[in-house]
């Protein structure tokens, strides 16, 4: 039952156009889904339009500090992250919010050598993640 409801409530992609300089340029497809709502078949169609880059920017709620959204994109793809919830489930198993955190992980901001991650504020970026989630950052590049 329960993959029939993440299915069913599986987050809506939405596009922009990008028509600033009256030059045909390719939609950008947004998706904006929790952390618990994020799945390995995301991140491999989001993955497929990332050769070798992929930007990081982020959001946190005034005033605290907190990370309320991650932005991950290519060219063509934006996925924003919305953080919340728990982590663990009742009885110490994994929630879909910590599969989703672990997915992120893998699939994104740990890739390997031969990707890497570009963003402004790096650092506090990656602080920010470290101190709230335990999650860390390869191959990253503050473009600042």
């Amino acid at each position: 039952m329960g993959a029939l409801v993440r299915a069913i409530m599986a987050p809506k992609a939405r596009y922009i156009d990008q028509n600033l300089f009256n030059d045909l340029l390719p939609r950008i497809q947004v998706l904006a889904a929790a952390h618990s709502e994020l799945t390995d078949e995301i991140f491999t169609e989001f993955l497929a339009s990332a050769p070798t880059s992929i930007g990081l920017a982020w959001g946190t709620k005034p005033g605290t500090g907190t990370l309320k959204v991650l932005a991950v994109a290519t060219s063509t793809k934006v996925i924003l992250v919305r953080r919340g919830g728990s982590i663990l489930a009742k009885g110490g198993q994994e929630s879909p919010g910590s599969i989703g955190t672990r997915l992120l992980r893998d699939r994104v901001l740990c890739r390997g050598e031969d990707h890497r991650l570009l963003a402004f504020d790096l650092a506090p970026l990656a602080c920010t993640l470290f101190s709230q989630y335990t999650l860390h950052i390869q191959n990253a590049i503050d473009i600042q």
